[in-house]
């Protein structure tokens, strides 16, 4: 009795706690003193000892620390706790296939399993939990057993939370490749993330309250290195910042071409951290979310329309008829083409060069990705190669033609004798080869 507090209160020492089962079986028969009420709380633990010694009392006699019902009973408790298991990750694991087939998405094997590994940990344990509290050992025992099967138990659970994270992902995201929005293709990686980020932290506060870790103090602690904290922790923070930045204005989409600094590629992914571009050398480039905030960010992805501009070189030697034909046949091949712009596109002969005449092609095309704005171009250069061959138009090359003649000198007849005389001879030939338009109205 402890006559320091104003409560009553037993204290036992450790040796009298290990003797308790002794001293039942010795009391266990007496009859009660008057006035004692015979207590009907009776630990599971005790009645299944009382029964296994009233039937079984062979079983009573100790091998090795523990008696031999005990020993009996963690072989039959670990043996159940593993049937268990395995029954439960076979009915789980159909359970989650069916879900997915419901909802239309295929499974990650890898994922699945993954998931499934440490759920059979789990389970196999916190039934082995339960179980070796039954069997009444040794308070020695009892606690080593429990506080590993406790640890391994709490383990796996974090670990199969985490696990459980991967494979909603895994559903958010095949959801999110069948939607035409491709928000949700940036969304849905982040979310995944977030929430593993959210299974560790509780995951440690889990197990810390398992093995009563008093929080507050470690917290208190925490705080005294706040401010060290807070400064080791600012690029995380600038880059948690700049993912929502990301998520809110959406600056760009997964798949999306983009030109980022020096960086030209596609947009892989978008993490908490960071943001990865798949370059068109195949590489991966790495970009803290934190500089995406003031970044200039050219979305080449956003486009409506995509274009193509060219120059379609042919020989000095074509008849300016065949020509104007050629133009024309250009431009009725971008209205006759599936996915071009037909409202504006520029169709001219356009330069003088040095070996060829150059016919200017400024179009349009709408198309969802860069494969299909090739695969577009090439439809459309084909065509092009096809009406010039039919046209008898002959492209040309660098060339240089060298004329050997004799140095004759050119006679000009009929020269303007002044400024004004030479400006009215090219009126007059002009106006006979091209016609007054505004006459003919």
């Amino acid at each position: 009795l402890n006559p320091e507090s104003t409560i009553e209160s037993w204290k036992f020492s450790a040796q009298t706690i290990r003797d308790l089962p002794a001293l039942y079986d010795a009391f266990k028969d007496l009859p009660l003193t008057e006035g004692v009420i015979a207590s009907s709380d009776v630990p599971l633990s005790v009645k299944i000892r009382d029964y296994m010694r009233k039937n079984f009392p062979g079983l009573m006699r100790k091998s090795f620390i523990l008696e031999n019902w005990q020993w009996l009973g963690i072989f039959f408790v670990a043996f159940l706790g593993l049937a268990f298991g395995k029954v439960l990750i076979k009915v789980l694991g159909n359970a989650i296939s069916i879900l997915f087939k419901r909802e239309k998405v295929l499974i990650d094997i890898e994922a699945h399993n993954k998931f499934l590994s440490p759920i059979s940990v789990c389970s196999v344990t916190f039934f082995w939990w339960l179980g070796l509290s039954l069997l009444g050992l040794p308070p020695e025992i009892r606690l080593i057993l429990l506080v590993s099967v406790k640890i391994v138990s709490a383990t796996a659970a974090v670990w199969a939370g985490y696990r459980l994270v991967d494979l909603v992902g895994n559903l958010l995201m095949g959801k999110a490749a069948k939607t035409e929005n491709k928000y949700d293709d940036l969304l849905a990686p982040l979310i995944t993330r977030a929430l593993k980020a959210m299974v560790v932290v509780f995951g440690l506060v889990f197990i810390a309250d398992i093995f009563a870790i008093d929080i507050d103090k470690i917290l208190a602690g925490l705080g005294l290195g706040g401010l060290a904290f807070a400064l080791a922790a600012k690029d995380t923070i600038s880059n948690l910042f700049g993912s929502l930045t990301i998520l809110i204005d959406r600056p760009f989409q997964i798949g999306d071409w983009v030109t980022i600094g020096k960086a030209d590629g596609t947009v892989e992914s978008v993490g908490v951290r960071s943001t990865r571009i798949r370059t068109f050398y195949d590489s991966v480039i790495t970009i803290p979310n934190s500089e995406l905030i003031n970044a200039q960010i050219d979305n080449y992805g956003a486009r409506n329309y995509r274009r193509i501009t060219a120059t379609v070189r042919i020989a000095y030697t074509t008849p300016p008829e065949k020509i104007d034909s050629f133009c024309e046949g250009i431009r009725e091949i971008i209205r006759r083409q599936p996915n071009t712009r037909k409202d504006f596109f520029i169709i001219n002969l356009n330069e003088f060069n040095e070996s060829s005449l150059g016919i200017m092609i400024y179009c349009f095309v709408k198309t969802p990705n860069w494969v299909m704005e090739l695969d577009a171009k090439h439809r459309l250069f084909a065509d092009i190669i096809k009406l010039a061959s039919l046209l008898k138009i002959e492209f040309a090359f660098p060339t240089r033609s060298v004329f050997m003649k004799e140095t004759e000198a050119i006679k000009h007849d009929n020269v303007p004798l002044s400024e004004q005389e030479a400006i009215e001879l090219g009126r007059k030939i002009a106006a006979d080869i091209v016609p007054d338009i505004s006459r003919s109205k």
